[in-house]
C-alpha cells in the first residue's frame, strides 16, 4: 500500500532522484550547460590544434577555473565561471541585473 505524499514533497523527491540518477551515470553537469555543448567546444579546440590551457591563456582565464567550469564543478550561474562559459560559447550571454 502506497502512502499519499503532499505534492511539494513528491516533487522534491522526484528532483532529488533525478539528480542522484544523473550523478550515478556521470552526467552531473551544470543545469544551464547542455551535455553536448562542452564536448562540441572541446572538439572545436582539438580541430584548431589548441589545448584547453592555451585557450584559457588566450582569453585571460586561469586554466584551473576553465577546467572546473567545463567539467561542471563550478556551475557558471555567475562570476568567473559564467564568463568562461559565455566566452566558450557554451552559455548565451545574458544581461546581469543588480540585486
Amino acid at each position: 500500500m502506497k502512502s499519499k505524499l503532499p505534492q511539494p514533497l513528491r516533487l522534491a523527491i522526484d528532483r532529488a532522484k533525478a539528480s542522484f540518477d544523473a550523478f550515478e551515470s556521470d552526467k552531473a553537469i551544470a543545469p544551464d550547460v547542455t551535455a553536448s555543448s562542452v564536448p562540441l567546444f572541446k572538439a572545436q579546440l582539438r580541430s584548431q590544434g589548441k589545448t584547453i590551457r592555451q585557450w584559457a591563456e588566450e582569453n585571460s582565464f586561469p586554466p584551473g577555473a576553465v577546467y572546473r567550469a567545463l567539467n561542471g564543478v563550478e556551475k557558471g550561474h555567475f562570476g568567473q565561471a559564467h564568463d568562461i562559459l559565455v566566452a566558450a560559447g557554451i552559455k548565451p550571454a545574458t544581461d546581469r541585473l543588480a540585486a
